[in-house]
């Protein structure tokens, strides 16, 4: 009788000067096994989700790894709140780096305000743009980062677009154009258009940010970069 083979789970290792983000497709009951010692090999103890739950929790608790939800539609650009989430927890992965950070992870996902109907960039204060930046020089670029891994169900569509937000949100020197091809060569057939494009006009926010603070920045601080960029 023929032995079956398992299917390989499809993983992308992305180094920046912060974090570590680690992008696959969703784990099944039959790939499981290999997807937890994919975690180990990257010594992972973080797993983002942004696709419906198709394990527990518990079977990846025995390596030492947290599972966070912040799941929305497939093909979709994510809502403010998600964004939100999403950035206020890989900053709190980096304590060191964001010490005003406060969010504690969470298990669960929150759920928008019922009256609201923003969503994406469609908010005007763009709330997923972070506002904190960490000091120049808390960031070791030589020191070992936390490694995060952030999957959907393909790990083609919304988990590397909010990595490629975490990306450009962090290193003020990166364009959409640049990290949307990094992406893509690492993991062909990532992101469609409406995401792409999603990604542009995060950029876009993202510069008026910047002009704001340059207005308001004493004329002795050092710049905004952070350093945060992707190998």
């Amino acid at each position: 009788m023929a032995t079956r083979t398992r299917r390989p789970i499809n993983s992308t290792l992305f180094e920046t000067s912060l974090w570590n983000f680690l992008i696959t497709d969703c784990p099944t009951a039959e790939t499981l096994p290999l997807f937890k010692q994919t975690l180990q090999k990257y010594n992972c103890h973080y797993v983002v989700r942004f696709c419906e739950s198709t394990y527990s929790p518990a079977d990846v608790a025995d390596i030492s790894c947290t599972v966070l939800d912040f799941e929305f539609p497939d093909g979709n650009k994510p809502p403010v709140y998600i964004t939100e989430q999403w950035f206020n927890f890989i900053e709190s992965v980096r304590s060191d780096v964001f010490p005003a950070s406060s969010m504690a992870p969470r298990q669960q996902k929150s759920t928008p305000n019922s009256n609201s109907q923003s969503d994406g960039l469609d908010d005007p204060s763009f709330a997923a743009v972070p506002n904190s930046t960490p000091s120049p020089e808390s960031v070791i670029s030589t020191s070992p980062n936390p490694t995060i891994c952030a999957h959907c169900v393909a790990g083609l569509g919304r988990a590397p677009m909010l990595v490629c937000l975490a990306i450009m949100a962090y290193d003020y020197g990166i364009t959409g154009l640049e990290v949307v091809t990094k992406i893509r060569q690492k993991r062909p057939g990532a992101l469609n258009s409406e995401q792409v494009r999603f990604i542009m006009d995060f950029e876009k926010e993202r510069m008026k940010l910047n002009r704001r603070k340059r207005m308001h920045k004493p004329k002795s601080r050092d710049s905004d970069s952070t350093g945060c960029s992707i190998m």
